[in-house]
């Protein structure tokens, strides 16, 4: 290959699945030129199955531990900061990939130069490695027409409905880091990552399901929460449960988008002003949620009707998201 392709792993107490994982790249149809991983104190034999996988492993594995402990997003951070390819792709510590997944990220990416990344769906396994009903993008709503949606200039008003792009999915070009990082500690890693490409280069996807996300409970970034679940979360516990994880959600919101918008006035880039308004609407929609909030059922009506066309623009589903703010 040309391009030399660096993967950048986290990992903490992940004896359990590490295996399968590492097993899976040293698997793949081409051969990846380094194995960054950043170990972020773990106290289970992780380590010593990185160790014993390096000593065999057909291409460069580093391993950092880390001092302290980083978090997930700071240890993707840091793990992307230390690769050496042209390409950097991501990798969990409890998935799997299919042999052929480097070779069909990598080929969008040599057959376009404007292309700043790719990612893909994925199939999801259970404990057990088997597959299970459904696939990623599923999960997401990443539907057919949201696909559409994204490929024809619509891509940053997807993103700012619903995040679509997983880490253990996606492979981006590595001259694109002093744009990428750092992070802030709002964000989720890949959904910066997303929101960046995007902006300031070009994120692509292909529809091919290139790897296995498994599902369980301990998992730092997990697929939507079923419908099921949130009922029977909101028998559990009330009302009171489902206002306060809303009103969590929109503080959360608010200040993943500040953060946003302070690196992307800041930096000196060309954003559209186009972009950067529907951003800033993000936050302005979540601010409007949250004084809702604060009101009294009967008049909270008049307020979200006000904001009808905010959950249009804003929320993946914007019925339930209008219903949760008038029963919260």
């Amino acid at each position: 290959m040309a391009m030399r392709v660096s993967i950048a792993m986290c990992t903490y107490n992940g004896e359990k699945y590490l295996g399968e994982q590492l097993d899976s790249i040293a698997a793949q149809t081409i051969r990846p030129y380094q194995l960054v991983v950043c170990d972020d104190g773990s106290t289970d034999s992780t380590v010593r199955i990185l160790e014993s996988f390096a000593k065999t492993a057909p291409f460069q594995v580093c391993i950092f531990r880390n001092a302290g402990n980083l978090g997930y997003t700071k240890n993707f951070e840091k793990a992307i900061g230390l690769c050496d390819g042209d390409l950097i792709a991501l990798s969990d510590q409890d998935d799997a990939w299919y042999p052929h997944k480097l070779e069909t990220l990598c080929s969008i990416l040599e057959g376009d130069r404007n292309i700043g990344g790719v990612f893909s769906d994925a199939d999801l396994m259970n404990l057990t490695s088997g597959t299970t009903k459904g696939t990623l993008w599923k999960k997401y709503y990443f539907n057919s027409r949201q696909q559409h949606r994204f490929q024809d200039g619509g891509a940053l008003e997807v993103l700012l409905q619903r995040a679509v792009v997983t880490g253990m999915t996606l492979i981006f070009r590595a001259d694109l880091r002093r744009k990428l990082l750092p992070i802030p500690p709002s964000w989720e890693h890949d959904g910066w990552l997303a929101f960046i490409l995007v902006l300031t280069s070009k994120l692509e996807f292909t529809p091919d399901r290139l790897v296995k996300y498994r599902l369980h409970e301990s998992q730092q970034i997990s697929v939507p929460e079923s419908q099921l679940r949130k009922v029977n979360r909101l028998f559990n516990g009330g009302i009171s449960v489902l206002r306060a994880g809303h009103i969590s959600e929109y503080k959360r919101t608010v200040q993943k988008i500040d953060d946003l918008v302070q690196r992307l006035t800041g930096s000196g880039w060309e954003i559209d002003s186009r972009q950067l308004t529907m951003i800033r609407g993000k936050a302005q929609h979540a601010r409007m949620g949250l004084r809702v909030l604060t009101i009294s059922r009967p008049k909270r009506i008049i307020g979200v009707l006000k904001s009808l066309g905010g959950y249009r623009r804003y929320s993946p589903r914007f019925y339930n998201s209008m219903l949760k703010d008038l029963v919260s």
